[in-house]
């Protein structure tokens, strides 16, 4: 357990050091898009937004830049020049994520390594301690490296694709199934077949996808930035695989790539999925994950989804890794299964921002909360960041379970809450707001001993209601008092 003001001044420098970097990133993002530099403007906002949190204007500049080809037009004169200054504004962060390593604060050294790679392009040695290898004078993973260099291209519209197929691409046609090309529309038409989805290939997910080709891209695309944060929310999950001067997530790999069904519409998921009631899930007997867009285009609400029930195959994926763990199936009896439905209701909280996901805002209010997921009511109201309100409801009305008692119940008991009062407990939102503390409460401290508890259980090695002071260094009775607290400070949901 780290003391607890390292991560605070850790933190404070992080705050400090991005509020000085992002205005560069603004700049660059500017300047691409007076010289009319696709590529080049969309990384830079991505930067911009990655170190200056979130900002609606950017985030709908993203989004229209996401939807337009790179094309293959080299950067403009004085771009190298302009990049320059955004790598020099980023530069001290180097030495922030090398501080927050040899301190022990994993996630946070694997976060800012992230923004500094994507900040700085060409920095070297983030980009190796990252897992990146250098490929025609840029750094780039070792998978998309083998593609690169079998003659594929990655672009943001298309995905994946042969470099030699790109014009025929970029003139609106699509793959089909039988090979050869047609026409968009005819070939969106046949992929609606539930028997010939688009295959979209990204470095870690398989994505079968019988929505429009570009739709498919997209949703790889979220997947893998999923990942990528997940890494560094749950670093010390993957300390077991760390080489000797590597960050948390360098080379990530699962010992199998992660499948992913993106179908067409609700009828269709259940016939495929099989699955009468929920919105989207991930299928521990069939090793993947289905979901469909919830409403005319894909949600707030489904982004939520798909984070939670993506969180359970990454969970599963990378706990069966070096160490041999039983993943899912090795956490489904015995005690502290709280975790398994409390880490997924932690992630689904999560917000995209350029890229990167950031913590749930739990201080949003309820409209603010309804209109940014698309929800005209509050029937879908406690998922995500509400969740944890509801939970610190539980806990300011004096209702919450004792920890003990939550941590002990298995997988067949947890779901099921008690009526107190008249009113149900929610333990995916009570399992949720545990998480969330025990990874930002307490300046920290707690947060990387919380994820290697958290691969312990995975592993099949911490069974006991108790389990969890072995690994925090702290009795329960403590870090419950220290929650209480935590969570009587958080507004209520009105």
């Amino acid at each position: 357990m780290l003391p607890a003001d390292v991560c605070a001044k850790l933190r404070a420098r992080q705050s400090d050091l991005y509020a000085k970097a992002a205005p560069a990133a603004k700049d660059l993002a500017r300047w691409c898009g007076a010289n009319n530099f696709v590529a080049g403007q969309r990384d830079a906002v991505r930067a911009a937004l990655r170190l200056g949190g979130r900002d609606s204007g950017l985030a709908s500049t993203l989004a229209r830049l996401d939807a337009l080809p790179l094309g293959d037009a080299p950067p403009p004169d004085g771009y190298a020049r302009e990049a320059a200054k955004l790598a020099q504004a980023a530069a001290p962060l180097y030495e922030l994520w090398q501080d927050a390593k040899k301190a022990g604060a994993l996630s946070i050294a694997a976060e800012v390594a992230q923004d500094l790679a994507a900040a700085d392009p060409l920095h070297e040695a983030t980009h190796k301690a990252l897992g990146y290898v250098q490929h025609e004078g840029r750094w780039v993973g070792p998978w998309a490296k083998k593609m690169l260099g079998e003659g594929w291209i990655e672009d943001p519209q298309f995905g994946w694709i042969p470099a030699s197929d790109a014009p025929k691409y970029r003139a609106g046609q699509r793959p089909m199934d039988g090979g050869g090309f047609a026409p968009k529309a005819e070939a969106d038409a046949a992929h609606r077949d539930k028997m010939k989805p688009y295959k979209i290939v990204s470095e870690h997910f398989d994505v079968f996808s019988t929505r429009p080709l570009e739709e498919g891209v997209r949703f790889a695309r979220e997947a893998e930035d999923f990942l990528e944060s997940w890494g560094h929310h749950f670093a010390a999950f993957l300390e077991p695989e760390l080489k000797v001067g590597a960050l948390p997530g360098a080379g990530l790999q699962a010992p199998a790539r992660m499948r992913v069904f993106y179908l067409f519409d609700e009828a269709q998921y259940r016939e495929i999925s099989g699955n009468p009631r929920a919105k989207g899930h991930f299928d521990l007997a069939r090793q993947c994950s289905f979901f469909y867009p919830y409403g005319a285009t894909r949600s707030r609400v489904q982004e939520m989804i798909f984070y939670h029930e993506v969180g359970h195959q990454v969970f599963h994926a990378f706990s069966l890794g070096a160490n041999k763990g039983m993943g899912f199936f090795g956490a489904l009896s015995g005690a502290n299964n709280w975790l398994l439905e409390g880490l997924a209701t932690y992630l689904e909280g999560l917000d995209n921002v350029g890229g990167k996901l950031v913590t749930a805002q739990v201080n949003l209010p309820l409209r603010d909360f309804l209109s940014s997921a698309g929800l005209a009511s509050d029937r879908l109201a406690v998922i995500g960041p509400l969740r944890i309100k509801l939970a610190a409801h539980y806990v300011q009305t004096k209702i919450a379970e004792p920890w003990e008692k939550l941590f002990a119940l298995n997988q067949a008991q947890y779901p099921a809450g008690p009526v107190v009062n008249g009113t149900q407990i929610d333990r995916y939102s009570e399992g949720g707001a545990i998480a969330y503390f025990l990874l930002h409460g307490s300046g920290e401290r707690h947060r990387d001993n919380f994820a290697r508890f958290v691969r312990a259980f995975y592993e099949g090695k911490a069974r006991g209601a108790k389990a969890i002071e072995q690994y925090l260094g702290t009795p329960v009775a403590e870090l419950e008092k220290g929650y209480a607290e935590f969570m009587g400070k958080i507004p209520p949901m009105k």
